[in-house]
């Protein structure tokens, strides 16, 4: 995967910065922020994988700028 990735998030193209890949939790959404090398993203899509041994796709975006 690029760093720039085209997301299709209901029915809107979106440019995700970063992709991760994580084992799969239900607790995981879209309101929670990612902290990745001392920055913050937020999660603008998640494909979530239900099977055994599953993992989720998130793709994410630069929170304003913000470092932490």
């Amino acid at each position: 995967m690029t760093v720039n990735q085209s997301v299709n998030v209901t029915g809107r193209l979106v440019e995700a910065e970063r992709m991760i890949v994580i084992r799969h939790n239900k607790q995981v959404n879209d309101q929670l922020l990612a902290n990745l090398d001392g920055k913050l993203y937020t999660i603008i899509s998640i494909n979530s994988d239900d099977d055994l041994n599953a993992f989720d796709v998130l793709a994410l975006k630069n929170y304003r700028g913000i470092k932490v």
